[in-house]
């Protein structure tokens, strides 16, 4: 991996963060929608819709398929992107999750303000404006806060979906990736119960599910620009960096590694929370609850219990049998991501918000594509990556 390679990651993830914090950076110049013709308008939103196909197909670059295996791997992203924008806009976007809205919508545009004016009455939400500057950027350009997000939307699940494909077919073939992707959805609908349609997920879920890619192809050009643009997008993206201890060769290099990751993730976040808070950095202040929302979190477990068992028994059966067909960097990623994410759940978000463990989920549908691979499909070998 050439010099290059970094220098162009950090680069694109510079620029990417430049354009995209500039609604937060210079806020008053992003609250007047420019003053644009109406086919030019109708024009951006046409591209910001079509980015979904193109980037989806982009990410699939480098990747060795056979025949119209990338139209196949192309498709299946699309499908999945669009199958879970239909349902989020009807189960989500359209539904209550707070009384005093009349719908989750309504509180979306509520929240959007103050979450882009970094406003400590918004926490934690403020903390994580990353994706609603990008959705502020093209309402900006369009006028239409709606396209906007629905563009934002399909963007990063599409790269989501291509990413956990490509993550997948390290491990299985490219029939049983589909299947990882097609499991990911089946349980998708399980997970938006309970929470009222924040940004962030799209972003910090492809965020988490590149980066375990990046590690496990040992692309680190790529891993480093995706950890830290993605803690603006959420901070449990965090855990990334002690992932990186499993991976590679050498131990002192992973370790060394996943130490510099990590001490430039915290200051990120430390950044990030003085600036919302001004300095105020107690724990009430710093996460958005009191240490009581860990008691009252496990508490309410008629909120959560029913979901966590239906997921598990779609999951765990499959992950337990397929386990051993992972390699060890594969299962200490996993085992870390679930702890991280359910123990963040538990301390800083509700547990009934299982969307929270979504890649998580993700990365044990793999492991049960696994065992189907060798135990149903006995002939069929991984593709050499």
């Amino acid at each position: 991996m050439s010099k290059r390679h970094f220098i162009l990651w950090y680069v694109l993830g510079a620029i990417f963060l430049g354009v995209f914090i500039a609604p937060v950076a210079w806020r008053n110049a992003f609250i007047t929608p420019l003053p644009l013709p109406e086919w030019v308008r109708i024009a951006i939103e046409g591209a910001l819709i079509g980015l979904t196909p193109l980037a989806a197909w982009l990410a699939l670059a480098g990747e060795k398929f056979e025949g119209r295996g990338k139209l196949g791997a192309w498709y299946v992203a699309l499908c999945a992107t669009a199958i879970c924008e239909v349902i989020h806009y009807w189960v989500t976007d359209r539904g209550h999750y707070f009384g005093q809205f009349p719908d989750n919508t309504t509180w979306q545009v509520f929240m959007h303000g103050p979450i882009l004016d970094l406003s400590p009455g918004a926490l934690p939400h403020s903390y994580r404006f990353l994706p609603d500057a990008f959705v502020q950027f093209f309402t900006w350009l369009t006028n239409d806060f709606a396209v906007s997000r629905i563009g934002y939307r399909l963007l990063f699940n599409a790269l989501l979906f291509t990413a956990l494909y490509r993550l997948a077919r390290t491990y299985v073939v490219d029939l049983l990736a589909a299947g990882a992707v097609a499991l990911a959805v089946a349980i998708y609908p399980i997970t938006i119960l309970k929470y009222a349609g924040q940004f962030v997920d799209p972003m910090s879920h492809f965020v988490m599910i590149a980066g375990v890619l990046c590690l496990v192809r040992r692309y680190e050009a790529g891993f480093g620009p995706l950890l830290f643009v993605g803690l603006f997008a959420k901070e449990s993206v965090i855990v990334l960096a002690a992932c990186r201890l499993f991976h590679g060769r050498s131990r002192g290099r992973a370790a060394l590694l996943a130490g510099v990751y990590g001490v430039v993730a915290l200051a990120i976040l430390w950044g990030i929370r003085r600036a919302v808070l001004q300095g105020n950095l107690e724990y009430s202040a710093i996460s958005g609850v009191e240490l009581k929302h860990i008691t009252e979190n496990l508490g309410w477990y008629r909120e959560w219990i029913l979901m966590y068992f239906a997921i598990s028994l779609a999951l765990v059966p499959g992950a337990i049998l397929g386990w051993k067909y992972l390699d060890r960097e594969f299962q200490l990623t996993t085992t870390l991501t679930i702890i991280a994410l359910v123990v963040s759940s538990l301390m800083f978000s509700w547990l009934s918000e299982i969307r929270n463990l979504m890649p998580a989920f993700m990365l044990l549908a793999i492991v049960n594509m696994a065992y189907v691979q060798h135990a149903l499909l006995p002939k069929l070998r991984s593709p050499a990556v």
